[in-house]
This record gives structure tokens, sequence and C-alpha cells, in this order.
């Protein structure tokens, strides 16, 4: 797949140390970030990543913690 290609290096580094990449979803309020943890997720996957590389686990693990209470769809804990 394209792993090693320049744009997948390009998202990865724009993560968050929380696991996203800004808004939850596309359809937050346009904030400050380049690209919503939601298309991350979607571009990482097509280019060939999965539930077992560590950008993925982070963004899942960030993901859990919306849906659970421990953070709020912004990042915040």
């Amino acid at each position: 797949m394209h792993k090693n290609s320049k744009w997948a290096k390009q998202i990865i580094e724009w993560q968050n140390a929380d696991g996203s990449w800004g808004d939850y979803h596309s359809l937050a309020i346009a904030g400050n970030s380049r690209i919503t943890t939601e298309q991350a997720v979607r571009r990482l996957e097509r280019l060939g990543y999965t539930i077992e590389d560590e950008c993925i686990q982070k963004a899942v693990e960030y993901m859990s913690d919306c849906l659970v209470g421990k953070k709020d769809y912004s990042g915040q804990s």
C-alpha cells in the first residue's frame, strides 16, 4: 500500500498527543485543525493503516474516551 507515502507521514505528523487531529468529525464547527479525526482515520485506512498501527490505536483510544465521557469531542479531558 502507501503506508510510507508523504501523505501518510504528513497526516501522522499532524496527530495530537491525545490521539486526535483536532475536531472530532466533519460536522464539528470549523476549528483550527488542518484535518478532522474522522478524515484522518479514513485517509490512513485507505493508505493501508489498520488497528495494528500505533497512530490508529491512539485514535481509537481517543474516540473511545469521547464515547464514555472521559474526553469531550474537542479533546478536552
